[in-house]
Order: structure tokens, then sequence, then C-alpha cells
């Protein structure tokens, strides 16, 4: 097995932050899926990830002038895919950054969905981005009847993920 080679992104500005989740050269698509976040191990500083989340999520216009479709697709992956230490899905339930900045990160991601995804969809990381932050509810890892942020989190999300028109 291939050791994950080790990122400290704690330094990073919020436009390093960007360039590092899709400033990537894409890998020809040969035999099983491996994107590049498979091969890393994440040191950060969640609150400020937080922040830079919800600042992306806000304003994600500039994303289709810089980045190729397929470094979108593939970038949007690992901020939603529990496959990556610092994407979205770890951090909601990170309790080392305050819950009404993990919320704000969340309702923050209606933004993306209207100012980005509703104009340029992309492939399947749009399609899926809801189903992969709920899933804990699902699988039983959450569950809204034991309160607390388990039911808080849900009502969120559920808010959150409202249709987009076109």
């Amino acid at each position: 097995m291939k050791e994950r080679e080790q990122i400290d992104i704690n330094g990073y500005s919020y436009d390093e932050f960007v360039s590092f989740l899709f400033g990537r050269e894409i890998r020809a698509r040969e035999g099983k899926y491996h994107p590049w976040y498979f091969d890393v191990e994440v040191a950060f500083d969640a609150n400020r990830l937080c922040e830079f989340y919800i600042r992306l999520f806000r304003s994600p216009n500039f994303l289709l002038a810089k980045y190729s479709k397929a470094q979108l697709e593939e970038g949007f992956w690992a901020i939603h895919g529990a496959a990556f230490d610092c994407s979205v899905q770890h951090l909601i339930w990170n309790t080392d950054v305050p819950f009404p900045s993990r919320s704000e990160c969340v309702r923050s991601m209606s933004d993306l969905f209207q100012r980005l995804f509703a104009t340029e969809p992309l492939e399947t990381s749009v399609s899926m981005w809801w189903d992969s932050l709920c899933y804990e509810w699902e699988c039983g890892n959450r569950d809204r009847q034991r309160g607390g942020e388990d039911m808080s989190m849900q009502v969120i999300l559920r808010g959150s993920c409202r249709p987009v028109a076109k």
C-alpha cells in the first residue's frame, strides 16, 4: 500500500487553499477510480477551514473561469466526500469548530448551488452532494431522536438542500 502524502495547509491563504482543491492535473481514468485526495493526509486548522469553505460557497463564481470542469468535478468530490481528511462531511461533525460556524457552513452550501451549480451542474459530484452529507442518518451513525447536534444538523441540512431553479 502506498504511503499517504503528508500536507500541512495550516499556513495556506484562501487562494492557496482553493488552488489546493482544484488546481490539479487530472489523471486519466484507467481502471479503478483513484483521485489525488485518496493519497493525502492533511493537517489543517478546522476553524479556519470552515471560514474558507463558507467564503468559497458564498462566492464560487470565479471557479468556472479559473478551472476546468474536470478539475471542479474532482475538487467538489473531495470537498463533500468521506475520503478526504478536510472534507465538509468531516468538518460539520468536528466539535472543535463551534456549532454556529458549522451550521453556517452548511447554510452557505445553498449559495453554492444557486450561484454555481444551477448554471454548471458538473457530472456527478453535485448530484451526490446531499446524499454524501446526509448518509449519516441513513446508515444509523446519526439519529435525530438523540436530540442535540444530531437533530439540529439534520434540520439545517434539510433546510439547505432545497431544489435550485434553473
